[in-house]
């Protein structure tokens, strides 16, 4: 309906509310959905120069969240992919910016280049995706435990399916050179495949559902739930604490639950004291690590001068 009366009216005041109210309601899609109760707290991460902050925001300013930095001035430019049937439960940008590449609960991956078709052949979810270093392949990991590989460019299929995994599979990555897979699931295994014969090379017993997997820069190591793996031996060196980052650069991050604190390992040898911080969400790219507390606070620390 806002779309349909913002392309009804003329380049007017009441036009510029519409694409404003239209911009909004993408934004927030998440909060307004959880209830009308909670929409006023979306203004504080609405951009100042749009014309819903600056009508609104003082009329509940006295019941929205303080956030002191990091919020555009305006909407930012964006684009909405549309082809999945299903919730959309993992994404992954190809090493150079120009693709994506999209996991659903409709089976299928998707390249995002207005020319590929959907990628079929899971029977269940797809949980997990990733581009080789080079780009030129994905690979995925489904609901029905098995890793698929695809050519990175036409979307086709590249050889049998990966299968050896008994439940489902919940990471995929490349080692560093392209020829080698691990992928870790809720079987309590890491398993690492052969990129071109797609066969089996080496199973990792871990003890525990695996959800996040890395590779060291050189291929020999894989960082995962809270151990550092040799893949010759098989043999775990076990960092203390919990809720394991591999930043893609290598040094393990890890947030220690016991005493609060984002420890960075590795020659850096780093400690950030984060009081009354609960770590439920992270990620880490290139020296910047953001993460996401079980209150709703966000926090990003930047690392790159000490490179």
């Amino acid at each position: 309906m806002v779309i349909k009366l913002k392309r009804a009216l003329k380049a007017n005041e009441r036009a510029r509310w519409c694409r404003d109210g239209h911009r909004f309601l993408q934004y927030h899609q998440i909060e307004i959905e959880l209830g009308s109760i909670n929409v006023h707290r979306a203004l504080a991460f609405t951009p100042k120069e749009s014309l819903t902050h600056k009508y609104y925001y003082n009329k509940y300013a006295d019941r929205i969240p303080s956030v002191k930095s990091g919020i555009p001035s305006d909407w930012l430019s964006h684009q909405v992919l549309s082809g999945h049937i299903s919730s959309v439960e993992c994404v992954a940008f190809s090493p150079d910016g120009t693709r994506l590449v999209s996991g659903s609960a409709d089976r299928t991956l998707r390249l995002w280049d207005g020319v590929t078709d959907p990628m079929e052949g899971h029977t269940s979810y797809v949980t997990c995706v990733a581009f080789s270093p080079d780009g030129t392949r994905v690979v995925s990991g489904s609901y029905d435990n098995t890793v698929r590989l695809w050519d990175g460019v036409t979307g086709a299929s590249i050889g049998d399916p990966m299968e050896g995994h008994t439940s489902s599979v919940e990471f995929v990555a490349f080692s560093p050179d392209g020829t080698r897979v691990v992928s870790g699931s809720w079987d309590n295994t890491l398993r690492l495949w052969n990129s071109s014969s797609c066969a089996q090379q080496t199973v990792i017993e871990t003890g525990s559902s695996v959800f996040q997997v890395q590779f060291s820069t050189c291929g020999f190591y894989i960082v995962s739930e809270g151990r550092i793996w040799d893949i010759t031996t098989s043999i775990p060196s076990l960092m203390k604490g919990s809720s394991l980052i591999a930043s893609p650069s290598f040094f393990p991050i890890r947030f220690n639950s016991t005493n609060h604190t984002l420890e960075i390992s590795g020659y850096l040898n780093l400690v950030f004291p984060l009081p009354n911080y609960h770590v439920t969400r992270w990620a880490a790219y290139k020296g910047r690590i953001v993460l996401g507390s079980e209150d709703g606070r966000v926090m990003l620390i930047d690392c790159t001068h000490l490179l």
